[in-house]
């Protein structure tokens, strides 16, 4: 990608970004994503699903090593989260590749929301993430090896169908078991 084409790229997000890409914050914008999961997925109280994704960059001037992912080309660790219909609701674009996953989640302003509305009384809105990331009361993971039948595995199940559906747009969302 030329720097050109990222000087524009980056235009239009910062012009368009929050009137189009806007995590949820009201109950009744909440409750829209919350009823859409439930629809699609038998999953209830889900605000959206999380993940990150690689997106090649051209080489940085500086820092080039904080840029180099695990697959060894460099690029930015995007982190995105979407809703029940693949909508992405909050990316955030600050992190070099090399960065994980789970810290760009700790330093993230959506993770901060979530928790100070779960200490002010909010229990039922969470995301979905991978095996990646921290099991949080409001970011949801698979139980790992869940065997067939206990209420583990349904609700496991249940995570994989709804993440696996929401990584079918670029891999928004990847289940990492």
């Amino acid at each position: 990608m030329s720097r050109a084409v990222e000087e524009v790229t980056t235009a239009i997000v910062n012009t368009l970004a929050e009137e189009w890409i806007c995590f949820p914050t009201t109950p009744q914008a909440k409750n829209i994503i919350k009823e859409g999961f439930m629809e699609k997925f038998n999953f209830s109280g889900v605000v959206g699903a999380l993940d990150c994704t690689h997106v090649e960059i051209l080489r940085p001037l500086v820092e080039e090593h904080n840029y180099i992912n695990r697959k060894g080309y460099q690029s930015k660790n995007i982190q995105l989260i979407c809703d029940h219909n693949l909508k992405i609701i909050n990316i955030n674009s600050r992190y070099a590749g090399a960065t994980h996953d789970s810290f760009i989640w700790r330093n993230s302003a959506v993770r901060a929301e979530l928790e100070r509305n779960y200490q002010r009384g909010e229990r039922n809105s969470w995301l979905l993430g991978d095996s990646g990331y921290p099991q949080e009361p409001w970011l949801m993971r698979p139980v790992i090896n869940a065997l067939p039948g206990p209420p583990e595995y349904r609700y496991t199940q249940a995570h994989i169908h709804g993440l696996r559906r929401c990584s079918s747009l670029e891999e928004i969302v990847v289940y990492m078991a």
